[in-house]
């Protein structure tokens, strides 16, 4: 007897809410329905799961070169700014030209500015129409 003909079957059918008993009749005569073998499930699995490591590893690396960029670009500005930080009596005494030469020398904008976060000096705009840097996040 197949589950089509089972009167308790039938009978649990007939409560179901029209729209299911349509996928569940579509699915009965095999219209979608595909039958996996445990191999096919096996390999399935196994794709799965090698698409979730690549992911997570694609996402840790990710992660771990944008620290990596970041630690250098800070090395690097440490790096000139103690090559600068001798020079900085001339900045003030010099201004936009001496910033102008620095950049120069260090193939960065050079820009000065008080404690207050006046600008001094720099090297791609004059420094006396530059507005305050006081609230900037690289100044404070």
């Amino acid at each position: 007897m197949t589950d089509d003909q089972h009167p308790i079957a039938n009978c649990r059918r007939a409560l179901w809410p029209p729209r299911l008993r349509l996928v569940i009749e579509i699915w009965s005569l095999g219209i979608g329905c595909m039958r996996l073998t445990i191999a096919t499930k096996s390999v399935l699995t196994v794709c799965l799961l090698i698409t979730l490591s690549l992911t997570l590893v694609g996402l840790f690396l990710a992660h771990r070169e944008r620290v990596s960029l970041i630690d250098q670009v800070v090395a690097r500005l440490e790096a000139l700014t103690s090559l600068l930080a001798p020079e900085t009596l001339e900045s003030t005494v010099f201004g936009d030209a001496w910033a102008r030469g620095a950049a120069a020398r260090t193939k960065a904008r050079v820009t000065v500015t008080a404690a207050d976060g006046t600008v001094l000096a720099d090297s791609e705009e004059p420094s006396r129409v530059m507005e305050n840097h006081r609230d900037r996040p690289e100044v404070s």
